[in-house]
């Protein structure tokens, strides 16, 4: 994942503060990441082990299987676990410095911030400055342009956040690893706090009909970061895994 010379993260400053004791109140700042590795047998594990893969956290069905795949779906992950395996890792959007999509972007182990106003909840990632904007004043239009972000609407059941997004080009993929998606995808996410309001859990369901056999879902978690600041992210400067001549990613 590119990098930058002053590298995203929470800044102290008003460390200390509680999240909100509204259940539909998710403003603040969130640390996001935690995701599985893959081994080299394809099997998911919660540590780090000295047999994972380079570059192998993966978001992969609530019980740790692979994915339902269709074969347009397995060969792009093959394609892609192929090129990890060599050390070569393929060049993606954030090897590009360019919005990372949906789901990925939330699950990039940067920080978020959340801002909820009339209409519309906005989340602010430190990653290369990526905004994504959930409507919640609008139903989804019937045409939705294929574009890098999506688009996405939201509305509330009891204390959970649905949010709906169509229209994320397939030239991003779900995770790290290069788990794959068409530009038929469509993404449900449902959002809420947990651990006492100090953990928002994301119970994100996959529905493409060209990368996998059926929908499938997959759980991912922000931790509350106590009023902490996103701090500025500048991927294109000192971009670590920029394309080489060969059109591989640096791996340095």
């Amino acid at each position: 994942m590119a990098m930058a010379v002053v590298l995203a993260g929470a800044a102290a400053a008003q460390t200390g503060t509680p999240p909100s004791s509204d259940p539909r109140d998710f403003q603040g700042t969130w640390d996001t990441g935690g995701l599985p590795h893959l081994t080299r047998d394809l099997t998911v594990t919660r540590r780090d082990a000295p047999d994972d893969i380079v570059n192998s956290t993966v978001l992969w069905p609530t019980d740790d299987k692979m994915p339902p795949f269709t074969a347009w779906g397995k060969a792009r992950f093959d394609s892609a676990l192929a090129k990890n395996l060599s050390g070569k890792p393929f060049v993606d959007l954030s090897t590009r410095c360019m919005p990372h999509g949906v789901p990925r972007i939330m699950v990039a182990p940067y920080g978020v911030q959340i801002v909820q106003t009339k209409g519309l909840v906005t989340l602010l990632f430190a990653i290369n400055h990526n905004v994504r904007l959930i409507h919640m004043d609008r139903p989804m239009p019937a045409k939705v342009p294929i574009t890098l972000m999506g688009y996405s609407v939201g509305h509330w059941e009891g204390d959970t956040l649905v949010v709906h997004t169509k229209g994320v080009s397939d030239a991003s993929i779900m995770d790290v690893l290069g788990t794959p998606h068409s530009d038929e995808m469509q993404v449900t996410e449902r959002l809420r706090k947990v651990d006492g309001g100090r953990v928002l859990e994301n119970m994100i369901t996959i529905d493409d009909p060209i990368a996998y056999t059926r929908p499938w879902t997959a759980r991912a978690a922000f931790r509350w970061d106590y009023g902490h600041r996103l701090m500025e992210y500048v991927c294109e400067e000192n971009n670590r895994n920029a394309p080489d001549a060969d059109g591989n990613a640096r791996t340095h």
